[in-house]
């Protein structure tokens, strides 16, 4: 696993809290939140349906869904000055949240909380 997570090819998505996200509706992968040079947060949108457009807009977005949790509370007040990288991934959803479960378990993300991890 610490291969896999050491190589994913991570892109900044500059201005992504006003950015209009074309491109992004269909695609599922990781994305994770950057504050001075510290990892805040990973998250991941790996459901069917789901989409990394969908995960940003809830987290970036005045009334978005993001707000009704921590992390989302946090990246939305930070907003402007967080950096946002995604990693896409075609890959099965339970690949998907184990690979995020790997990125919060060894990096600690302080606005990822117990309760973030996937439930099998």
């Amino acid at each position: 696993m610490t291969t896999i997570l050491t190589t994913l090819s991570w892109v900044k998505i500059p201005g992504w809290h006003r950015a209009n996200l074309v491109g992004f509706a269909h695609v599922r992968g990781l994305y994770r939140a950057r504050l001075d040079g510290e990892t805040m947060f990973i998250g991941r949108a790996a459901a069917e349906g789901s989409s990394l457009k969908s995960r940003l807009d809830a987290n970036r977005k005045r009334y978005g869904t993001g707000h009704n949790h921590f992390a989302g509370q946090m990246i939305y007040e930070h907003r402007a000055e967080i950096v946002m990288e995604i990693a896409v991934l075609d890959r099965p959803a339970f690949e998907i949240n184990q690979l995020a479960d790997g990125f919060i378990d060894r990096l600690q993300p302080p606005w990822n909380r117990q309760t973030d991890g996937f439930r099998q």
